[in-house]
């Protein structure tokens, strides 16, 4: 009796077992467990102390109630914000990463706004922990997934982010990188016993393609705004005081924002705004770079008015339109200047 060759179709291929749907439940609610306990201890200082103030800590939290406002008002999709560089304003909402103000202005919306940037925070970190625990256990194992989830939930340059700097954009970005990291993985097929899925592509089209549409469409409507309603200002590169830096640096300051803009909009730019505007904020050397260059007007911002007849091309007064100001005062501002020109 003759033993019968294998066929191919008898040969058993040993695939990985598929875990238990219990198992998978449990395993993703320990990880959330400690992602959400290890962005509880880095908060524990704020349920007593009240929130940290950091660097950006006015800019995110005035966006967000900006965009809440805004929100209330039927308009969708913010783009300009009035009440910045002093009463000038900017289209911040256009050209700012979106998801940080979309979720900060929907806390504002449901939250009192003295625990939003509390609560920010802790689903961002919590967030963080969760996509390190999804990286680390497609890389090593359960475990150590756990532990990537509590040390990357508390990382240090969270503790920085939160007590120092409050770029809540920062940290949100921070918080998806391991996710977008083990999308990478898996479009390069590099990830053990895994071969590149096309399914994995759109995680990284998307976003992207998304972003250039909001860009576009944010350009485009500058655009309009720059033809119809407003004018744009130069203000330096990095925002020194211009009297304290030697005239290289002040020409590089002057020229090299001056031609930044004008590449950007196509167009000349005629005017200037000093940095921090006070009267100690530039000198007759800031001045003579700013003829050089072409600009017709300076703007200040240490109060006051000017008459025609002392009238200053490089030290233009300002008013400035605050969130604080309201019509009456507005209508005083505009108003007791031309009482007194008379």
């Amino acid at each position: 009796m003759t033993a019968r060759p294998h066929s191919p179709h008898h040969v058993r291929h040993h695939h990985p077992v598929a875990q238990h749907p219990d198992n998978t439940n449990l395993i993703l609610g320990i990880a959330l467990g400690v992602s959400i306990l290890a962005s509880l201890a880095l908060l524990l200082p704020f349920f007593w102390l009240g929130s940290a103030s950091g660097h950006d800590f006015e800019f995110h939290v005035a966006s967000w109630l900006d965009v809440a406002f805004q929100w209330k008002h039927g308009v969708l999709f913010p783009r300009w914000t009035a009440w910045t560089n002093y009463g000038f304003g900017e289209p911040r909402f256009i050209f700012y990463p979106p998801l940080s103000w979309i979720l900060g202005a929907t806390l504002s919306m449901v939250l009192p706004i003295s625990w939003v940037p509390t609560a920010f925070i802790f689903l961002t970190q919590t967030l963080a922990g969760m996509s390190a625990f999804f990286l680390l256990r497609r890389l090593t194992g359960k475990t150590p997934a756990y532990l990537g989830a509590v040390f990357y939930g508390a990382n240090p340059y969270a503790l920085l982010v939160s007590y120092i700097r409050s770029d809540f954009a920062e940290q949100l970005a921070c918080a998806i990188f391991p996710l977008v990291f083990l999308t990478a993985l898996r479009l390069a097929g590099l990830l053990y016993g895994e071969t590149p899925k096309r399914s994995a592509a759109p995680l990284f089209a998307l976003p992207f393609a998304a972003g250039f549409a909001f860009s576009a469409a944010g350009i485009k409507h500058d655009h309009h705004l720059r033809v119809h309603v407003v004018d744009h200002r130069d203000h330096s590169v990095a925002h020194p005081v211009l009297s304290m830096a030697n005239p290289a640096r002040q020409a590089s300051e002057i020229v090299g924002s001056i031609e930044r803009i004008a590449n950007e909009l196509n167009e000349p730019v005629t005017c200037f705004s000093y940095p921090f505007g006070g009267r100690k904020a530039y000198n007759d050397v800031s001045v003579g770079i700013l003829r050089e260059a072409g600009i017709r007007y300076a703007f200040t911002y240490y109060g006051g008015f000017r008459r025609f007849d002392d009238w200053v091309d490089y030290d233009v007064r300002r008013i400035p339109i605050e969130p604080v100001v309201t019509e009456d005062w507005f209508r005083c501002l505009v108003t007791i200047p031309e009482v007194f020109s008379r």
